[in-house]
């Protein structure tokens, strides 16, 4: 199995909910991937979708298919889901994300490039506060003398 690193795409500030499904149909491992179609992170040309559109068993042909593909790893007490986002070619299976289903609410799980990047940014951001403010004090420092 392969990681991609991305930069961030569109998904990464996304947030999907309804309501009317979730308010009706409460989200379990049975019925969780049927909500997470219905949001905008789902690829409509999926091998979950060739699977349905064509009655296949998911479970066993899959295999035979090229594509993107979803798949639930994890539920805990019907309140938190972990579906993976696969792109599965030629005998290779490459891990591109998470996503997150959490009462409800469906959100792309930050990536490891992501999550440096904004801890970098952070680093360099307090280090140049440092300098300014210490640069600020020998400025006061000149003057008094």
């Amino acid at each position: 199995m392969s990681f991609i690193n991305s930069n961030l795409s569109d998904e990464d500030n996304v947030i999907f909910a309804d309501s009317n499904f979730y308010f009706t149909h409460p989200l379990r491992r049975e019925n969780i991937m049927d909500y997470f179609k219905l949001s905008g992170f789902y690829d409509k040309k999926s091998i979950n979708q060739q699977c349905e559109d064509k009655n296949l068993n998911f479970s066993k042909d899959r295999f035979k298919l090229e594509g993107i593909e979803y798949i639930l790893e994890e539920s805990e007490d019907n309140e938190l889901f972990i579906i993976a986002k696969y792109f599965r070619e030629n005998g290779t299976t490459t891990l591109l994300g998470y996503y997150y289903v959490f009462k409800g609410k469906i959100i792309k799980a930050p990536n490891l490039y992501s999550i440096i990047s904004s801890n970098i940014q952070s680093v360099s951001d307090t280090f140049l506060n440092i300098f300014n403010y210490i640069s600020d004090e020998n400025e006061v420092d000149k003057k008094v003398i």
